[in-house]
């Protein structure tokens, strides 16, 4: 069995997402204090083996839905690279050692956290996309856990400026998603997955929801300038970031072509990164 195998259960690209936003909430959680670059260390392990654990048990119950996509046929357990009970040992094995290592090296708190995400991930979200396209939104609250995992690693509690920038990220999901349920609209809708795409033959429906999560992203990360947090570097970048984002959301309302969808794909995935480096910037001025 290949190595890479196993790199893709883990959904790499979707686990240094959910990094940096535990970066985001570290650094912010240590505002004030030193660093300590050890216990960054640890949470930064044990919550990428948690979110490990979860996305490789997502293969195994997604398995026979993703076997209808081509984008998603070739995955280890579709093609038949990896068995069933394989991938549950190793989802399990990711889990126990992440446990592990948060409660020993960090804090009972980010472990509980950690637990929640997967448990939401897995057996709420997953299970929701079969039944209702109202998923996206459940979906969106596991995906911004780890800004909370890493405030929770670096404070042992959660303060409301975490609530503010969980926010901002659970929100910034939607148009991302709602891109991608346009982009894959039949694929979705033939495997079964339940999107709002299912119900829009013209993409103004989608379009229109892209475009208020945007407006409403934009306004919710001018809060912690508001609030005193961050400064005006903060406020400039994300400005500029969200209206960006706005900008191409517009454009698939004009035109809700594949394209155009990706376009508003690709404004979403510079969002986190930059929202990020105008955070640390800022902090650092």
């Amino acid at each position: 069995m290949s190595v890479k195998l196993f790199i893709e259960l883990i959904k790499p690209r979707i686990l240094s997402l959910s990094m940096m936003t535990m970066t985001l909430g570290y650094g912010l959680g240590r505002v004030g204090q030193s660093f300590d670059l050890s216990l960054y260390l640890f949470a930064l392990l044990g919550i990428s083996l948690c979110s490990g654990s979860a996305a490789a048990l997502n293969h195994a119950l997604e398995k026979d839905l993703d076997a209808k996509m081509d984008r998603t046929k070739e995955r280890p357990l579709p093609s038949g690279k990896l068995s069933f009970n394989t991938v549950l040992l190793f989802s399990f094995i990711l889990l126990v050692l992440g446990s592990v290592v948060l409660y020993f090296k960090v804090n009972m708190l980010t472990l509980l956290l950690c637990l929640w995400t997967v448990l939401l991930y897995d057996f709420v979200y997953t299970p929701l996309k079969r039944l209702s396209w109202v998923n996206t939104f459940v979906g969106a609250i596991p995906g911004a856990m780890p800004v909370l995992c890493g405030w929770a690693a670096a404070m042992n509690y959660i303060p409301e400026t975490a609530w503010t920038f969980f926010i901002i990220i659970a929100v910034w999901q939607l148009p991302h998603f709602f891109s991608i349920a346009w982009m894959y609209k039949d694929a979705y809708k033939n495997a079964g997955f339940k999107m709002l795409t299912e119900y829009d033959q013209t993409g103004r429906i989608t379009s229109l929801h892209i475009l208020s999560y945007t407006v409403l992203l934009i306004a919710m990360s001018i809060l912690p300038y508001l609030k005193g947090v961050m400064g005006p570097v903060y406020l400039v970048g994300v400005l500029l970031l969200g209206f960006v984002f706005l900008w191409y959301g517009i454009k698939f309302y004009k035109d809700p072509a594949f394209q155009k969808a990706r376009y508003v794909l690709r404004a979403s995935l510079i969002y986190p990164p930059f929202l990020i480096l105008f955070v640390f910037i800022d902090l650092a001025l």
